[in-house]
């Protein structure tokens, strides 16, 4: 009775652990990885904890897919207008959505642009 105890809670665990995911309302910091149409891949990884087994080494990238509409706000961080050309390979973004969206580690993740803005680096 023990064992099998201990066996569920133990897959239960497994299972939390393998479906890990997250809810929010902004990607802050992220880095762009590739830019296809107004689509912009970018390097969420930054939002998902690492279990504690995971090196800090790990080499595991997790790209989400950022959708830009004509409703998309593309600024900079003084507020001045952009366009989605001025968004290069490397910059480093702020994305806000507009509502809260949950984003798993094994499903495709894309989420919808409310606001974009570039931030500089120094």
């Amino acid at each position: 009775m023990k064992r099998t105890l201990f066996l569920f809670i133990l897959l239960i665990i497994f299972t939390i652990g393998c479906n890990a995911s997250t809810t929010l309302k902004t990607l802050d910091q992220v880095t762009v990885q590739e830019m296809k149409d107004s689509t912009i891949f970018v390097d969420c990884t930054n939002i998902y904890d690492k279990p504690f087994w995971a090196s800090s080494e790990e080499a595991i990238m997790y790209l989400c897919e950022v959708t830009v509409s004509d409703q998309t706000a593309l600024k900079d961080e003084l507020g001045n207008s952009l366009t989605l050309e001025s968004i290069q390979i490397g910059a480093v973004l702020d994305v806000t959505f507009d509502d809260k969206t949950k984003l798993t580690k094994n499903e495709k993740r894309v989420v919808e642009a409310k606001e974009i803005i570039l931030k500089q680096l120094e």
